[in-house]
């Protein structure tokens, strides 16, 4: 779908992309991503809606009555065209035979692909659907809740074990939980993570994040301040915890407590691409340039398509007056956005940067 202009809705947080990065990538496209479906074109179900099926449920419901386009956080990477991801070949069979051949009813198989546990990166099934379909299947009629089953899948995917359904490595205990065999050992998986009691009851980080989200797009800021606070204290290398503490702190107009929070999430992940590039927005505020051009060389190096960041460092290399360093990045920004009004004035910064050359190779 071309994402220009339209407006898509967000339910449950985002976990392969930052939510900031994913609305600014929209923003370029004169888009707008949202937390409320209301007059949205589209919805994309975030991983961390897998508590809340219920909600996600009633969300479908309304979106297939609207004709919205759907899809999982993996369809709207494709979409925006940050999914690398190598392409896997089409898969062959249709959602119907997966269902026959399953024994998984088909709104089971469609929420499993919304949650990226089925379909490949074509968007169709391949056999290693077929197996892992089979054993979420095997998983369900043993006693384990679907939103577990998902849950224990995204998180064996965040440690970095790939298709962990179709190499059968998922058993159910006799309490309903789910477990992951790693050698001769059981792992237990809790997708949840619960916070400990307290006034708010045992939500899971995944629905707080989903609170703070509501209370900033409402401009709450001492609300959502607290709920990222309450998630640091139980998970203090929550780098995405700190991120999110920091630009509620840049909203409330604190900058040194914001630039704490960024360098907190940068030191927990140093390959935190959007900490660093709010870290360097700070540093220039302060006119602390130098630092600024660092945090944005981070940034860069941290990802190579990050298009604001590349944008600003070439724009801080111009202005130092080093064109040299400037012009490829220019030229980069340009291969990732060729269209916008930023893109216009990247090629009059190239312009620039090449009449500084040229002034130069005269003299």
């Amino acid at each position: 779908m071309d994402l220009t202009g339209v407006t898509i809705a967000t339910l449950g947080r985002l976990r392969l992309l930052p939510r900031w990065r994913a609305a600014a990538e929209m923003a370029r496209r004169g888009s707008t991503l949202t937390n409320r479906l209301g007059k949205a074109q589209g919805l994309v179900i975030g991983h961390g809606a897998h508590s809340q099926l219920d909600a996600v449920s009633a969300a479908l419901a309304e979106a297939q009555r609207r004709g919205l386009w759907l899809a999982s956080e993996r369809g709207l990477l494709r979409a925006l065209g940050l999914d690398d991801d190598v392409a896997e070949p089409p898969g062959g069979i249709d959602s119907d035979s997966l269902a026959r051949q399953s024994g998984l009813a088909p709104e089971v198989i469609r929420l499993l692909e919304l949650f990226d546990v089925l379909g490949d990166s074509q968007g169709g099934f391949g056999f290693q659907d077929l197996v892992a379909a089979r054993q979420a299947k095997r998983l369900l009629g043993g006693g384990a809740s679907l939103a577990a089953l998902i849950g224990a899948v995204l998180t064996a995917r965040e440690r970095g074990i790939d298709n962990p359904l179709a190499r059968s490595q998922f058993h159910v205990s006799a309490d309903g939980a789910l477990a992951l065999s790693i050698g001769s050992y059981l792992a237990e998986l809790d997708g949840q993570m619960r916070l400990p009691l307290g006034d708010g009851g045992n939500p899971s980080v995944d629905l707080l994040y989903d609170e703070a989200a509501r209370a900033e797009d409402d401009a709450r800021w001492p609300e959502a301040e607290a709920i990222y606070r309450r998630i640091i204290g139980v998970s203090p290398r929550d780098a995405v915890a700190y991120f999110n503490l920091g630009n509620v702190l840049t909203a409330r107009g604190d900058a040194s407590a914001a630039a704490r929070a960024f360098s907190r999430a940068v030191a927990i992940d140093p390959r935190f691409a959007e900490a660093w590039y709010n870290l360097a927005h700070l540093c220039e505020r302060r006119d602390n340039v130098a630092d600024a051009r660092q945090s944005l060389e981070r940034a860069v190096a941290a990802d190579h398509r990050f298009a604001d960041a590349i944008f600003n460092l070439a724009r801080l290399y111009l202005a130092g007056g080093e064109a040299t360093l400037a012009q490829p990045l220019f030229e980069r920004y340009l291969a990732l956005d060729a269209s916008s009004s930023w893109a216009e004035r990247a090629r009059q910064g190239l312009q620039l940067c090449q009449m500084m050359r040229q002034v130069r190779e005269e003299r």
